[in-house]
């Protein structure tokens, strides 16, 4: 069966890569026989658009070239509508698709999924806006924050532990107030809060451990108050994905829905960042059609 899909490219993904191996991309669905369309995005928010006329105009699905940035509009874009999104990842970071056994090449990673079979997973919800990786708040904020002034000299994971130093600088634990899964608010001061459908952030910190995109749960990474010295250590470990030995400072729950309230909080989803007095987030089992290898 012919389908139709929307390349959604970002041309500046991974230095030019996506635009240089896009001749290549359109052959390689050539050979498939899948028909296309190839929609260039020109500024930020432009995939959110591009998918959501993939939406309106009854294509089969889309084909999102780019990072975790270009990922995460596609997926805002496409909603729950049920078309299929196959990735090629070209960003600097690619932490969602660390989760999954790919080649680091983003055709050999497309290649890999059109031999795969359909696959539904499931997608985070956070006031309104949908994701696919994690979503949090605290100090990690304050550190992505830092590190975009580095991200033209340094990438990945230098560029976040470059802004981790910097937010050190002027760290103070957040006080909020929580519910889980429909609970009473309750209050609580905190370091970190990493809420996962998926594991990976800053290039390759392992945020959340033990998260499954296929499980209908989020995995919730509580780290309590600490002091700088202790913050440090905190880091070093939450880099590696060894933060929950510490059980005196972090807390691990799962759950399918969350409250949180802070005045003024600076919250983050799949890297993108959002302030609000609240942040509820819930997950939508099943909620998106790919072709990622289990």
């Amino acid at each position: 069966m012919i389908t139709v899909h929307s390349i959604i490219l970002n041309p500046m993904s991974g230095g030019g890569t996506a635009l240089r191996k896009l001749s290549e991309l359109k052959n390689m669905l050539v050979r498939r026989g899948m028909e296309y369309r190839v929609d260039v995005t020109s500024s930020p928010g432009d995939a959110w658009k591009k998918a959501a006329q993939a939406v309106r105009d009854g294509l089969d699905g889309v084909v999102a070239v780019g990072g975790d940035g270009t990922f995460y509009e596609v997926v805002n874009g496409l909603g729950e509508s049920g078309l299929e999104m196959l990735f090629a990842p070209c960003g600097t970071g690619n932490d969602f698709m660390r989760m999954f056994d790919m080649p680091r090449d983003m055709l050999k990673a497309l290649e890999k999924q059109l031999d795969s079979p359909v696959r539904w997973i499931d997608l985070g919800r956070c006031n309104e806006k949908y994701f696919l990786n994690v979503t949090g708040c605290g100090f990690d904020v304050d550190v992505l924050v830092a590190a975009e002034r580095y991200k033209k000299k340094s990438s990945g994971l230098l560029a976040y532990l470059r802004g981790a130093y910097s937010a050190i600088k002027n760290y103070k634990p957040m006080d909020l107030n929580i519910s889980i899964d429909g609970g009473e608010l309750r209050p609580m001061r905190a370091t970190i809060i990493s809420v996962g459908n998926g594991s990976f952030i800053g290039g390759g910190m392992k945020a959340v451990p033990g998260a499954r995109v296929d499980d209908g749960q989020f995995d919730v990474m509580l780290a309590g108050p600490v002091n700088r010295l202790s913050l440090y250590i905190l880091l070093l470990l939450f880099a590696a994905g060894r933060h929950p030995l510490i059980k005196k400072i972090v807390q691990m729950q799962r759950c399918r829905s969350l409250r949180i309230e802070s005045r003024g909080m600076q919250f983050e989803s799949d890297g993108e960042i959002y302030e609000s007095n609240s942040a509820d987030m819930c997950i939508l089992p099943g909620a998106l059609r790919t072709r990622l290898p289990r």
